[in-house]
């Protein structure tokens, strides 16, 4: 089929019938660009948790799945989902929008974003300015690592928010400690709620209409023009601030910062998390270190965005952690020891392109 008639096709589906048509489970929320359908799985990887997202309106979209990582559109996410490939899925692309071309669009609402505030019912961790939340204590999270990261555990609270036709909505984050996220200059601009429990969906909540994954660069803030040189990236909060117990007092590890990236991508364009280390370079950064997880394919997706800073004229290196391992947890979900994390640290490999392909080859080869 001609790209032209395809795209026209395409024009013509609306995500949200299609996903119903086939089936597909999902939950509305809101981004920043508006409504989108919140998929319990990914079509592509097969993952549960409710961690890809579609707009509802345009059909883009991502999984954040660590291992999984991918961006769709309208055609990758309809393949995904139909599994089919060449003339089939092109008669299948254009059988849809036959059907749904009588159908009248729907119309889409917006957040009203106005200045974020946190939940409601908050406690400031330590509780009562000395105990420890268990869930936390359990993760190896001290108590200065709670105030370093400012964080908070929600009892019976919520969250509130107005859409663009004046509806007002709330999001329940009892029994979730908070994790506010801030951008380079300090600013909240977001913030995570991590359910205690274990029973809750999604394990990882954030405010409707606030992104984050994509955006930000978790721990950004603490920058310190004139001391920060090197940067230790891991993919979420709780491993940001394991590498900052790893870290933290450590003569051989002055100068380092940990971030986090909310997922193993980077993401480029304006606000994304490229520019953000651009920025962060121009004040003084020169090193980042990669310590994501021990799979291969988390080292596969560190290597290829390693190689896009690489050309920023930053250096970047490959931390490597035992397998099972991710800087805040072990294969029995025991926290991960600091000299552990230390010791990857230290031993990370530099990367070249020469190192990129040695690395590549060694994750094939296991």
């Amino acid at each position: 089929m001609e790209r032209a008639e395809l795209d026209k096709a395409l024009a013509l589906i609306e995500i949200e019938t299609y996903l119903d048509r086939e089936g597909v489970t999902y939950t509305h929320s809101y981004g920043t660009r508006g409504e989108q359908l919140n998929l319990h799985e990914c079509p592509a990887c097969g993952e549960g948790g409710r961690k890809t997202y579609i707009n509802a309106e345009t059909g883009l979209g991502n999984c954040f799945h660590g291992s999984c990582g991918i961006k769709f559109n309208k055609f990758k996410l309809i393949k995904a989902v139909s599994g089919l490939s060449g003339n089939e899925l092109d008669t299948h692309i254009t059988t849809i929008a036959g059907e749904q071309g009588w159908m009248p669009k729907k119309e889409r609402v917006r957040i009203e974003q106005g200045v974020l505030k946190l939940p409601s019912k908050l406690h400031p961790i330590p509780i009562g300015g000395t105990d420890n939340l268990q869930y936390l204590q359990d993760r190896g999270v001290s108590i200065e690592s709670c105030r370093a990261f400012d964080l908070s555990y929600c009892h019976g609270g919520w969250w509130a928010y107005t859409l663009s036709d004046g509806t007002e909505k709330f999001m329940k984050f009892d029994k979730r400690v908070i994790i506010p996220i801030a951008d380079l200059e300090g600013n909240l601009v977001s913030f995570q709620g991590r359910d205690v429990t274990e029973t809750l969906l999604p394990k990882y909540q954030f405010p409707t209409g606030f992104a984050v994954a994509g955006s930000h660069l978790y721990n950004g803030q603490n920058f310190v023009d004139g001391e920060t040189t090197h940067a230790v990236v891991g993919e979420g909060a709780f491993d940001a601030i394991a590498i900052y117990q790893a870290v933290t007092g450590s003569a051989s590890c002055k100068g380092m910062l940990p971030l986090a990236t909310f997922g193993m991508h980077l993401s480029d364009g304006p606000g994304g998390q490229i520019e953000k280390f651009i920025r962060l370079k121009e004040r003084g950064l020169k090193t980042v270190t990669f310590m994501w997880d021990a799979e291969a394919k988390a080292t596969s997706l560190a290597i290829k965005m390693g190689l896009k800073l690489m050309s920023l004229g930053l250096v970047v290196r490959i931390a490597r952690l035992p397998a099972g391992f991710d800087p805040a947890q072990g294969p029995d979900k025991k926290p991960t020891p600091p000299a552990v994390v230390r010791q990857a640290i230290f031993s990370a490999v530099k990367l070249t392109r020469l190192s990129a392909i040695s690395m590549l080859h060694k994750t094939v080869s296991t």
